[in-house]
């Protein structure tokens, strides 16, 4: 592994327990077991730190969500891939990641909007062409898909929302198997049981 992606690992971890704000420069090179003259080596600051961090998570999710709709798999065993991949993702993140992630500096709110766009881009490929099959309902509007979906980040700052939810991996669990199998045809869900 090159120190970047060292750096970018490390990164990636401190972030996900501890949130975005309060992981320093000095605590990823620790983790990554690097001097601060090898960030700056790659990295003017942490700001640009992370945004090649989002970058790669974008670049391997699209990859992964491509793989899994080109596949040869049943519809719904797509859909339970996209599901596991937010859990196993879920699993990984504590609620002051998203918090900061929400509340993004404005530098960098317009790269995590970017980077958004880019995977709501290509998850609404497959939803109409799920939709031109069959597979979701016909009368649910992809906007509303996208509306809702934009909105989770909102309800993740609701406190009295979030107190019902023992970590942020049930709540993003139980939003996203609302989404997924309520948009459901009955083709749909012959084909699961099958």
């Amino acid at each position: 592994m090159s120190k970047q992606d060292q750096i970018l690992e490390a990164a990636k971890e401190l972030f996900m327990q501890f949130g975005l704000k309060k992981v320093t420069v000095e605590e990823i090179c620790r983790e990554a077991g690097v001097s601060k003259m090898t960030f700056y080596k790659y990295f003017s600051n942490k700001h640009e730190m992370i945004k090649n961090l989002w970058d790669k998570w974008a670049d391997e999710g699209i990859k992964e969500l491509r793989e899994n709709i080109e596949s040869d798999k049943p519809f719904v065993d797509k859909i339970q891939t996209i599901l596991e991949h937010k859990e196993k993702n879920s699993r990984k993140i504590k609620r002051e990641f998203i918090l900061d992630y929400i509340n993004a500096s404005p530098e960098m709110a317009p790269i995590y909007h970017q980077i958004y766009t880019r995977a709501m881009e290509e998850f609404m490929s497959f939803y109409i062409k799920s939709q031109e099959e069959g597979y979701i309902y016909k009368n649910l509007k992809p906007a509303l898909f996208l509306k809702i979906t934009s909105l989770l980040p909102e309800l993740v700052k609701d406190d009295e929302l979030m107190k019902h939810y023992p970590n942020y991996q049930d709540f993003v669990m139980e939003v996203n198997h609302f989404l997924y199998y309520g948009m459901l045809t009955d083709k749909a869900r012959k084909q699961s049981d099958e």
